[in-house]
Order: C-alpha cells, then structure tokens, then sequence
C-alpha cells in the first residue's frame, strides 16, 4: 500500500533521522489519552467483562486476583491466539508496530464491528488511526515504507485469521464460555454442546463429519479433564 495521494508533495518538518513519532503534531494527537489506559475502561464498565477475559487470556493485560478461571482455560486461549496470530511474533519498531495496528482495525467490515463493540476498550486508539496513517504518509521514504508495509502485513494476517480452522474455532469456544464447559462430565457432553453452537453467520461451528476423538485431542492440548470420563 502507498501514501494517499492527498499527502504527496508535503513539507516534511522533521530534523533528518528523527522518526515522525517523535514529532510535536504526533505528540500533541496522543496528548488527549494521557491517563487513558485499556484496563481503565475495562474496569470502568460491566459490559467489557468480555473483553478483560479476551486480553487477559491472551497475556495482553494482568489477571485480576480474584480470576477463577482454571489453567486450562488460559491454555485454550494461548492456543486460539497463537493460531490466528494477529500480532506480530516478536518486539518490532513503534513504526512498524502503529503500522500492524492500522491494518488490523482497518482490515475488514468484521474488524470494523469488532472496533466497534471494543469502542470503550480501544476507541480513543482507534480513532486517531486515520491521522497516524497520514501523518506516516508524509514521513521519510523509509518510515513510510516501513509502516505501509506493516500495515499491509496486518491485514493480511486478519484475512488469514478469518479464515479459522475449527480447532481454533473450538479454542476460542471453551475459553469464552468455560463456565459452562466446566460444567459437563464427560468429552461426549462437552462434544454434545459444540455441536449445537453455531457461528454469527448461522453455520454450525463443528462440521458434520467431525468426530468425538476431535473433542479429546482439544482436551488434551490444553489438560482439560473431566474426573468421571472414561474416554482416553
């Protein structure tokens, strides 16, 4: 992806070598989340329960001290996470890193929706993307490259992710809702349920040739063990 052609042909002011992240005008567009922070409006509102789950799972944000969620919970959220691999695999440039986040909240109508329902969680981050993209656009041919490019990685990663497998489908399924898995007695019951969850577009979430010993591997990958079954 290239620069808009609006910002083409504009005065870059920044000293050589300096990134445009350290810039005044990138400054003062981040000055309005001082003491802004995502646990902050997770805290700040019961409807995000959802979400604090969803980062504290993935290691993005600390778990509280009175989580009760057992550890195969967290390994089913490691492994989810790890499969769709949104985020990049090690530390990278700030750069590169506004880049990744640029493509992921702008990567598709359904990363649209999931902004928005995050709206209190990442909204004032989110909104400001558009100035970063444009501000990026009149940066150095390096820096601009280098956020373009992350940014063209990124969504390309949510694309891929959207195109889950159903193991991870299972995954994010035990991990969102392992109050209920945690309820059942045996693999069969908790193969029993899966078949009868279906995903936002109406199709079911296992497909219809999909097995029990399915179940059993998911089970094992992440030590869930249910003390009354027999199956191995």
């Amino acid at each position: 992806m290239t620069p808009d052609e609006s910002s083409q042909g504009q005065p870059n002011e920044l000293p050589m070598g300096k990134s445009f992240t350290e810039s005044e005008q990138f400054k003062s567009l981040f000055a309005a989340l001082k003491g802004y922070g995502p646990l902050n409006a997770l805290d700040s509102d019961p409807k995000n329960k959802t979400f604090h789950d969803w980062l504290s799972g993935a290691g993005a944000i600390p778990v509280n001290s009175d989580d009760k969620r057992p550890p195969w919970v967290f390994r089913a959220w490691n492994e989810a996470f790890r499969a769709v691999a949104l985020w990049p695999d090690e530390s990278i440039p700030d750069t590169q890193l506004l880049g990744h986040l640029s493509g992921l909240v702008s990567s598709s109508p359904d990363a649209k929706q999931a902004a928005e329902k995050l709206s209190g969680v990442i909204g004032p981050l989110v909104g400001l993307m558009p100035k970063v993209r444009e501000m990026a656009a009149q940066a150095s041919v390096e820096e601009a490259a280098e956020f373009f490019a992350a940014q063209k990685k990124a969504k390309e990663r949510a694309e891929q992710a959207a195109q889950m497998s159903q193991r991870t489908k299972i995954f994010f399924a035990i991990a969102g809702m392992w109050e209920q898995v945690a309820k059942f007695k045996s693999t069969t019951e908790l193969f029993n349920w899966l078949c009868t969850l279906k995903s936002d577009d109406g199709r079911s979430l296992l497909a219809p040739n999909t097995q029990s010993r399915e179940i059993r591997k998911v089970c094992k990958i992440i030590g869930l063990r249910y003390p009354k079954s027999k199956e191995t």
